[in-house]
């Protein structure tokens, strides 16, 4: 079997150069998402000859993981095979998440016959010019500016923006708390799920090359992000946060972490929705400039 062990922080450099060997703009391939959901999904990894292998030991039944196709220069079709038998010897099926489009049409010409291709649309990955995402210029995101500039109104000199501290951690940590119990979401396991995966973000915030950003109006939080730069041209949003109560405070937290943090990146991955129909709606309304494709791939 593959000698599949769990990520921990000292493993980022170590993975991040396969991670990024070829850029499919997907969360999944940013190590701060891998290391940060670990806890939920069991997240193993092993490198042989030039492959990276991840595993998902609790994203499906127990025992049965979930494989991502394998990353590097090594040869694909030997590490499929490396795949397949390690998914024979633990009496699993042999079943792929997450795979992007291009792989898949690879896999086809590799393959012919031997997968099923299932495209999960709730794992779509929604992608930004981040030049939009900070100008919100153009007819579509016209809502958003008035959101904005009904704030600005609304607050003049009582809100300020600053780019996150590590020794910001307890008090942003709080204000999740705080959001949680307006949310009415302490008990729902995802959203402490969710919390796992913020403090396991916040207590390496450093280590993991993060960027956090904090909106406040009367010097109370009311927002905050947290994200990192996963490929060339690309920055991931993992963790975004703010107060519904207050009109225009997730459309300011997102303008304003963009148009600090994301000036030298092409694209903003903001992740998926989760099959979720308030979350696809949101997401969908500041125009993304595409979604990755991802599939669910099981041996026939």
């Amino acid at each position: 079997m593959l000698s599949f062990q769990p990520i921990q922080i000292e493993d980022k450099k170590r993975l991040e150069p396969y991670l990024r060997f070829r850029n499919f703009h997907m969360c999944e391939h940013s190590f701060v998402d891998l290391f940060i959901w670990r806890d939920t999904y069991d997240t193993r990894w092993c490198v042989e000859d030039d492959l990276l292998y991840l595993a998902q030991f609790n994203a499906g039944e127990p025992g049965r993981p979930i494989y991502f196709p394998p990353l590097g220069m090594g040869d694909i079709r030997t590490g499929v095979e490396r795949v397949r038998q390690d998914a024979e010897k633990r009496g699993a099926p042999l079943v792929f998440g997450a795979v992007p489009e291009e792989v898949k049409v690879q896999w086809e010409t590799l393959f012919p016959g031997r997968f099923s291709y299932e495209e999960r649309r709730n794992g779509a990955d929604y992608v930004y010019l981040a030049e939009r995402l900070i100008t919100l210029q153009g007819k579509k995101l016209h809502a958003k500016r008035n959101f904005i500039n009904r704030f600005k109104a609304a607050y003049p000199g009582r809100w300020r923006y600053e780019a996150m501290r590590p020794d910001q951690v307890e008090e942003v940590m709080a204000y999740h708390q705080h959001w949680c119990a307006l949310n009415h979401a302490e008990n729902d396991p995802s959203f402490r799920q969710e919390t796992r995966a913020i403090v396991h973000a916040l207590l390496n915030f450093e280590a993991l090359g993060l960027s956090g950003g904090i909106l406040w109006l009367d010097e109370k939080i009311i927002a905050f992000t947290l994200g990192a730069q996963s490929a060339e041209d690309m920055f991931v949003i993992q963790i975004e946060k703010a107060d519904h109560t207050v009109p225009g405070a997730y459309p300011m937290i997102n303008q304003q972490f963009a148009a600090h943090v994301c000036t030298g990146v092409q694209y903003i991955n903001r992740e998926d929705d989760l099959g979720l129909e308030g979350l696809r709606k949101a997401k969908l309304s500041y125009d993304p400039v595409f979604l990755t494709k991802k599939y669910r791939v099981v041996a026939v």
